[in-house]
């Protein structure tokens, strides 16, 4: 399972979300810069616009 920590605004279209959880367990911990990007659609599109 895994479950939100914290959510943070980073700016007014960036938001850093903390996961925590067993399954996260193969993710490099010990690297500083570890992350992933989730990008999501649009309310009411089906694809996220990716790029420009």
């Amino acid at each position: 399972m895994t479950r939100v920590a914290y959510v943070e605004d980073m700016g007014p279209h960036m938001r850093r979300i903390v996961l925590h959880g067993d399954d996260l367990k193969d993710f490099p911990a010990d690297q500083e810069s570890a992350h992933f990007k989730a990008i999501f659609p649009q309310p009411g599109k089906t694809k996220p616009k990716l790029g420009i």
